[in-house]
């Protein structure tokens, strides 16, 4: 395993049974856990998203899916953003939050645009229906405004985590940039899996922590050592890129075989996934729990 720089970034989601306003109603569902993202997803599908794109961040900022803990609240937060496939790629982290006592809300960038997934194929430019990273940064601040508005969230205490494509996003949510846009305070840490890594020079809101597979042949792994020696000391300070030799792209899920999609190949790694929720339980518990 390589260690590259030092810096910290987060994004929570929840993962409790409790469903707010899924197809205009509140209720609590008391399902098998494995229904619940299918059942979620399927109902939130039905609601009409805005004609105008202007308006689409806030649509998916305020029909995430909400969870949480069973014990008593109000928690910290993680927002979490999907990869190129959609939701509910990746729902497995809001259970896994959920056990390490933070409240998720998981939000779906692609449904409300008429899109399914914008994954390239080995070689190929761009996707038909792109939808880029940066399209999805004002989807993730919806959301931070969206949890700062429960009495049962931690409204300074709310991380960002993201995946392949939402690991680009939440690099780019925590640009201090686009946190200037947003025009509120920033996310408290953020994380990116597998994703996150541009060769310009940028300044940070926020700690991030970059998580890579050095075999990764989907993301751009290869930008991570440049992109580190454009920053300043500022910057470095906030920000830890950690490359796993021999980790493929989706290290983390699993144990799964190996399978090559989208003609990229994807493989469970045990060391890699193992280290990896370790460091980013520790990343967000020092952020995100402190007092």
């Amino acid at each position: 395993m390589t260690r590259v720089g030092l810096t910290t970034f987060v994004l929570v989601f929840g993962g409790c049974a409790s469903i707010r306003n899924v197809c205009g109603c509140s209720r609590t569902l008391r399902a098998v856990a494995l229904l619940l993202p299918l059942a979620f997803f399927a109902c939130s599908a039905a609601r009409r998203a805005p004609s105008d794109p202007a308006l689409i961040p806030k649509f998916v900022g305020d029909n995430g899916k909400f969870s949480k803990p069973t014990s008593p609240g109000p928690f910290p937060a993680v927002v979490v953003m999907h990869g190129c496939s959609g939701s509910p790629g990746h729902f497995e982290w809001v259970k896994r939050l959920n056990d390490w006592g933070y409240a998720t809300y998981y939000i779906d960038s692609f449904t409300s645009r008429g899109v399914k997934n914008v994954c390239r194929r080995k070689g190929e430019e761009a996707h038909p229906q792109e939808v880029r990273p940066m399209d999805r940064v004002a989807d993730a601040y919806a959301a931070l405004a969206y949890l700062r508005s429960r009495s049962d969230v931690r409204p300074e205490r709310i991380g960002l985590i993201g995946f392949s494509h939402g690991g680009a996003a939440t690099s780019q949510t925590v640009r201090a940039d686009n946190a200037a846009k947003a025009a509120m305070s920033p996310f408290a840490a953020a994380v990116a899996y597998y994703g996150g890594c541009r060769l310009e020079k940028f300044s940070l809101s926020t700690d991030l922590l970059i998580l890579f597979g050095e075999a990764d042949d989907w993301g751009r792994v290869d930008l991570c050592k440049p992109m580190l020696q454009r920053q300043d000391a500022a910057t470095l300070a906030r920000l830890t890129v950690i490359l796993y030799p021999g980790a493929y792209h989706g290290f983390d899920i699993g144990p799964r075989p190996p399978r090559t999609a989208f003609g990229h190949h994807i493989e469970y790694n045990e060391l890699a996934a193992k280290d990896s929720l370790r460091r980013t339980k520790t990343f967000f518990d020092q952020r995100l729990k402190r007092h």
